[in-house]
């Protein structure tokens, strides 16, 4: 890092997003309130092009640590765009993840976290006899997932003897933990993966996690696939099954 008056510099890069080739420097700054954390807010991404032109600024509106900047194509238009990562959680937590193209001049938030999870929203529920349903309200998809492996102090916790589901008890999705472009091997594009956990007792007891792969190709959010990592028994051998949707 460093000074940008009384602001800092978190990092620069080089690409071409006002123009093809056009190696314009990207700059994201912001404040650090605290000492000794990575902890910023108050940030910015700059746009400077090579040729004279005014700089493109926008603000970012989170805060968080670790924030660091990812360039590529990710709309097909042959130019990059920014991605800025970072983290709303000093530990490994939920994740950060905006990015902006350039649109006539100015920087334009095509993709964020936020905008992700309002699109493609869950259900999650207990079911009788020591299953999770998972049902994601605009695939009209179901995936169910045995959860009988659960010890059995655990699993006295949400069921009763009979095996029916506790009343005032319910899993939980995560916002978004992971935001990871992917290139594609056909041309110079990117794709996103977006993850998600499913939690029960609390946000450290992961169920599974759910994986949405998908292309923001003309600034549009468009999902490609969706699956459901579940994990096996934690006293063999670490093992991830693919759950497919009913």
């Amino acid at each position: 890092m460093g000074d940008f008056g009384s602001r800092q510099i978190i990092e620069v890069r080089e690409g071409n997003i006002t123009d093809y080739y056009s190696r314009d420097k990207i700059i994201l700054t912001g404040e650090f309130p605290y000492v000794e954390t990575t902890f910023a807010n108050n940030i910015e991404l700059i746009v400077k092009p090579r040729k004279k032109q005014l700089p493109s600024v926008v603000k970012i509106p989170f805060s968080g640590y670790y924030f660091q900047l990812f360039l590529g194509d990710f709309n097909g238009d042959g130019k990059d765009e920014v991605l800025v990562r970072g983290s709303f959680l000093e530990v490994r937590g939920y994740a950060i993840g905006t990015i902006y193209a350039y649109v006539d001049g100015l920087l334009q938030n095509i993709f964020n976290q936020e905008i992700f999870t309002s699109s493609y929203p869950f259900t999650v529920k207990y079911l009788d006899n020591y299953k999770l349903e998972v049902y994601s309200l605009p695939l009209k998809e179901k995936y169910v997932i045995d959860i009988s492996g659960r010890s059995k102090e655990y699993l006295e916790l949400l069921y009763n003897p009979d095996g029916k589901v506790k009343e005032n008890v319910g899993p939980a999705i995560t916002p978004v933990i992971d935001v990871d472009p992917v290139k594609s091997i056909y041309d110079n594009s990117y794709s996103l993966i977006v993850k998600q956990n499913i939690v029960g007792i609390d946000n450290y007891d992961v169920f599974a996690i759910i994986e949405s792969y998908f292309s923001l190709l003309n600034n549009e959010i468009k999902l490609i696939s969706m699956g459901i990592l579940t994990f096996g028994k934690k006293e063999e051998k670490s093992e991830i099954k693919c759950i497919c949707p009913d």
